[in-house]
Formats: structure tokens, C-alpha cells, sequence
């Protein structure tokens, strides 16, 4: 768990900037186990494809991101689930 607390926080940092500000990071779990992880996000209510469209752009650079920040041999694979905040 405190790989995915890193990785959390490195998210958080990554995920403010530009085409990635409507973007809220949930959670970041184990799927099934360390070597990949499991990133939920929620985005703003009507921004949802658009969201889609910059996180899968912007998805190699935020695993770059995760392992400069991490200490491990291997960074983690990244799979995203977003929800739309419009849902309730």
C-alpha cells in the first residue's frame, strides 16, 4: 500500500496541470498486485471525453512521472477507470 500511496502523490502533482485539470484523483489501488495499479478518477461534470481523450495522450508521460518519483526496479503499469461527476 505504500507504493500506491506514492504513486498517489505523484499523480497528484502530474494530473494539475493543463488538459488534466478536470481531472480528480479517487483512489490508486493494487490490480491484482504492485506491478499494476489500478488509477480512479472522477471528471468534471460534461468533460468526460474530453478527459478520456487527455488522459490517453497524456497516460506515458504520467507513468514516466510515477517511476522518476518512486524508488522500485520496475514502475508500475497504469490502467485508469474515470467516472463522470455528473453521475451521482
Amino acid at each position: 500500500m505504500s507504493l500506491c500511496r506514492q504513486v498517489e502523490q505523484a499523480l497528484r502533482l502530474s494530473l494539475a496541470g493543463d488538459d488534466l485539470d478536470s481531472l480528480t484523483l479517487v483512489s490508486v489501488e493494487p490490480a491484482p498486485d504492485a506491478s499494476r495499479l489500478l488509477v480512479r478518477v472522477v471528471a468534471e461534470a460534461g468533460t468526460l471525453s474530453r478527459a478520456q481523450e487527455a488522459l490517453r495522450r497524456n497516460a506515458p508521460r504520467l507513468r514516466t512521472e510515477v517511476a522518476a518519483a518512486i524508488h522500485r526496479r520496475r514502475a508500475p503499469d497504469l490502467y485508469f477507470a474515470i467516472e463522470d461527476g455528473s453521475s451521482p
